[in-house]
């Protein structure tokens, strides 16, 4: 077997350098029948370096580390929280239903936590000015993953860890229908939801300017499901 080396080393691999080193584990896949991602879906994560991939395995391991943003509004009457309701995709029509909390971003070898969490609020929702939000500046809670089968591109093994970030809306970012973003051929849905099924009153603690979220009540009344994310 040909050694192996890290992708996050070397930039612009191409589907073919792919192919062969799966051959080489003895592994043929097909992805992108609109279940699983696609091939050029892989390549952009790994060229853009955030994915760093175990090779040497059975099944290779792919290591993630991704910022959670939970995102909230306050209507006057009520705290809403913004969640992922449905995946769509354009050619085949597959729709999945998602009931995650947050917006998740896969972050990047030179990037902090803070800055994916800033591009993912800007990349998925189109929030550009970060004078319009209130983003904690350092993680609420920091998961980190075990390993498992990925449901994107199987059957590669990965461990995602996740660093959470809470967020509160100025009123001209708040749109009541919720938000749609569209990268390939899905379209992710997001949409609003009464926090009080989610969250006790004990969990939003207001400072200035806006709020910060106290980390044990939130991973213990609200962030079991971002575990399973």
């Amino acid at each position: 077997m040909k050694a192996l080396a890290s992708l996050t080393t070397i930039p612009d691999y191409t589907e073919a350098n792919i192919n062969g080193i799966l051959s080489d584990l003895g592994i043929t896949v097909k992805w992108g029948d609109g279940t699983v991602r696609t091939m050029e879906e892989f390549l952009e994560l790994i060229n853009r370096h955030q994915v760093s991939v175990d090779w040497n395995r059975q099944y290779p391991l792919m290591t993630v580390h991704v910022a959670v943003i939970c995102v909230y509004y306050d209507t006057g009457d009520g705290i809403l929280e913004l969640q992922e309701t449905r995946q769509t995709h354009r050619q085949t029509g597959i729709s999945k239903l998602r009931r995650n909390a947050g917006i998740g971003e896969t972050m990047k070898i030179d990037e902090t936590p803070y800055e994916t969490a800033m591009r993912g609020l800007a990349e998925e929702l189109c929030f550009i000015n970060p004078e319009t939000y209130h983003l904690t500046p350092t993680p609420i809670l920091s998961a980190l993953g075990t390993e498992t089968e990925s449901g994107k591109w199987p059957p590669l093994r990965g461990v995602y860890h996740r660093h959470v970030f809470g967020c509160f809306l100025d009123k001209e970012l708040f749109k009541p229908r919720g938000y749609i973003e569209t990268r390939g051929d899905w379209s992710t849905y997001f949409q609003w939801n009464d926090t009080e099924t989610l969250l006790t009153p004990s969990v939003l603690q207001w400072t200035d300017p806006r709020v910060h979220i106290s980390s044990p009540e939130l991973a213990e009344a609200h962030h079991l499901s971002l575990l399973g994310r």
